[in-house]
């Protein structure tokens, strides 16, 4: 059933849901994008559209609709994928970042716009993970800084919300202590005579172990 009026059409469809449809400045039928469950939804549309067809800058509903629709605002996943699509990096790299982004990122964040995250949420999602892993933790948060840094250069966010104070620096895996003087003196008496030197050396001058080896390697017995 359709409803003739003066400015635009209104049918009633088999669904019970009205379409509504009017004739642009363009001369071309164009239709709602979408349809109304009332009829009073569908006529206030159309008193939308008569008020901007009037205006000079007219564009088609559904030219509207499209243009709407790219310009909406990425959800997480959208803007870390393109973030990584747009970067030149090695492949392990690049696969390691879609690992983290897969497993650690896109679970929490991924069906959130870029704009909606907050502090409060990257460190609910950081006291969740597990402390068994604090170096793929540290990666992963390393990982959502840098793309949320891209998300305010891009002016989605006016500020990073990853907060976490060195969230992005693993934990040393054992604390390294010096041997104290007593203990030195213990280990240059058990040590061959040739070697006493060495040891001594590589104490007080703080070599590498691969300089020590070297020296070791060299000395002859």
């Amino acid at each position: 059933m359709a409803s003739r009026r003066g400015f635009g059409a209104l049918r009633r469809l088999p669904s019970k849901r009205w379409q509504a449809s009017y004739t642009g400045p363009d001369l071309g039928r164009h239709t709602a994008p979408h349809t109304f469950a009332s009829k009073a939804d569908a006529e206030a549309w159309l008193v939308h559209e008569r008020a901007l067809a009037s205006r000079d800058d007219w564009v088609a509903p559904r030219r509207r609709a499209e243009l709407a629709e790219r310009l909406a605002p990425p959800t997480f996943t959208e803007f870390a994928r393109q973030w990584l699509a747009d970067r030149s990096l090695k492949p392990r790299t690049r696969e390691g970042y879609e690992h983290l982004l897969r497993r650690y990122l896109e679970p929490e964040f991924g069906d959130l716009l870029v704009s909606d995250l907050t502090p409060a949420l990257v460190r609910r999602w950081w006291a969740g993970l597990s402390p068994d892993h604090p170096t793929v933790n540290a990666r992963a948060y390393a990982l959502l800084r840098a793309v949320l840094t891209t998300a305010v250069t891009d002016e989605l966010l006016t500020s990073n919300p990853c907060r976490v104070r060195a969230a992005s620096n693993p934990p040393t895996k054992k604390e390294i202590r010096p041997a104290t003087l007593a203990e030195l003196d213990v280990l240059v008496k058990e040590m061959p005579d040739q070697l006493g030197a060495l040891v001594l050396l590589c104490a007080w001058c703080a070599l590498r172990v691969g300089r020590c080896s070297s020296c070791a390697g060299g000395t002859s017995t």
